[in-house]
């Protein structure tokens, strides 16, 4: 009976960690926002310290103050791997990576910068945000990942990762070669809400509807048509939405000022007599819509993003990206990251949690 006992343990066990998901949150270099010290690594497995730029020469731009050493050896205390985020949505980095990746002496000297980096400043790997390369750079953008790939296993840095649109728009991406390259493909499924849009639209919808095709699944399921393994993808979540000058979700815009909205905001607005709250049953997301129906608010809150976490467990994805930490922390806690951690990390009680 013992032994039966134990066998069905740990085949429930075994089961459980067979696709272990990571949870990879974006810090920004804004510490005033939130420490070091308020991060909630027991819901993290990885950390991006975003954003170093690349120089068209090849070198790399650190702005001062940067450096924070107590976030990589607090994270390694906890057990959560941190890489360096280079780029990020930066026309001048986008023209720079540009520039060096086409040119072989300027590739050799940015491997050689950003693996020297690494290891000096203990990193445990990459994540390159170049936003976003064309078909004309696709062949370079290989180059230069295998360049890294090769350095880094030299160096002994395990991680090499990329932030992707939430479709190929510009066919910048050689899948088939990236995909023996990198460790995983960040997929920024979000941001299908803006001032570049007619309408109001919901920010990071889980489904797509009558009136809005952009969504996670669709993105999922480009990526999956395109050859990417399910435990390579990591789906993106937002802790943001925008603030929209529209009558109710899916109308016109009144005009293009759209501002961003970070949870906390989001939250202070729903309790305010002003603004009602709604839910898009078919999206699976909520939004905000103030009295005079002048304005709505598209963000992610605890339900929706319990229904996230759910659809990737489903689905057997690598896991979550988050954009970004600061962006859910009251001062004293952070509740979304809490959701995310129980239902991607600590849901893995007694196996052990894989960090790579």
């Amino acid at each position: 009976m013992k032994k039966t006992v134990f066998l069905i343990v740990f085949v429930i066990l075994t089961a459980a960690n067979i696709f272990p998901q990571k949870v990879i949150g974006y810090y920004s270099s804004d510490y005033t926002s939130m420490p070091f010290s308020a991060i909630p690594y027991n819901s993290l497995t990885h950390i991006c310290h975003a954003f170093i730029r690349p120089n068209a020469d090849g070198s790399l731009s650190v702005r001062p103050g940067f450096i924070y050493r107590e976030l990589n050896k607090t994270a390694h205390m906890n057990n959560v791997k941190v890489l360096i985020s280079i780029g990020g949505w930066d026309t001048v980095a986008a023209k720079n990576f540009r520039t060096l990746s086409a040119n072989p002496s300027l590739r050799k000297r940015f491997v050689l910068e950003l693996t020297n980096f690494c290891k000096t400043n203990l990193y445990d790997g990459a994540d390159i945000d170049w936003e976003y390369p064309d078909n004309h750079d696709a062949a370079n953008y290989v180059a230069l990942v295998k360049e890294l790939r090769n350095s880094f296993k030299a160096s002994g840095i395990p991680l090499l990762t990329a932030a992707l649109p939430s479709q190929d728009f510009r066919n910048g991406y050689d899948i088939a070669k990236l995909k023996g390259l990198l460790d995983w493909f960040s997929i920024m499924t979000y941001d299908f809400a803006g001032a570049w849009e007619n309408n109001a639209y919901h920010n990071s919808p889980l489904y797509p509807s009558a009136k809005q095709t952009g969504s996670i699944s669709n993105s999922m399921q480009f990526y999956i048509y395109k050859g990417v393994p399910k435990k390579q993808l990591m789906v993106g979540m937002s802790f943001y939405g925008y603030r929209m000058n529209a009558s109710n979700i899916y109308e016109k815009l009144s005009n293009k000022v759209v501002p961003s909205v970070s949870y906390t905001a989001a939250e202070s607005l729903k309790k305010s007599p002003d603004w009602e709250y709604r839910w898009d049953k078919t999206s699976k997301v909520p939004f905000l819509q103030n009295k005079t129906k002048t304005q709505i608010v598209t963000y992610d809150d605890p339900a929706s993003v319990k229904i996230k976490c759910q659809y990737v467990k489903k689905n057997r994805f690598g896991g979550v990206i988050i954009w970004e930490l600061h962006k859910d922390f009251t001062g004293t806690n952070s509740p979304l990251m809490e959701i995310v951690g129980k239902n991607l990390v600590k849901s893995k009680a007694g196996t052990k949690k894989v960090r790579s």
